[in-house]
């Protein structure tokens, strides 16, 4: 019974937290202004490249994906890299929060 509750439990808090997460990248205040931005920063700096490749992933899927970041209005050069990034950090910390509360028992 226990197991059951600390499973739900883990299940909604990570649910609520990507949910949220994604919920302020939308409604960012930089996603509601009108002016075009071709030149953005990349989210983690000089670790954001490092980050987007660090999982391998097909080129025509890579094609697809900057297709629909540019339909969605991401006109950046960086557009891809940082959606990546972002990508692989959330599931890089998952899979530590998952192994961490492995070995706690949980």
């Amino acid at each position: 019974m226990l197991v059951e509750i600390a499973s739900l439990a883990i299940f909604v808090s990570l649910f609520l937290g990507v949910y949220l997460f994604g919920r302020i990248m939308i409604v960012s205040p930089d996603s509601k202004s009108s002016k075009l931005r071709l030149f953005v920063e990349p989210v983690f700096g000089s670790v954001t490249e490092p980050l987007a490749n660090s999982i391998p992933m097909r080129r025509k899927y890579r094609e697809d994906l900057k297709k629909d970041l540019l339909a969605s209005g991401r006109f950046h050069d960086t557009a891809l890299k940082n959606f990546l990034s972002i990508r692989n950090t959330v599931l890089f910390c998952s899979i530590i929060l998952a192994f961490a509360l492995i070995c706690l028992g949980l």
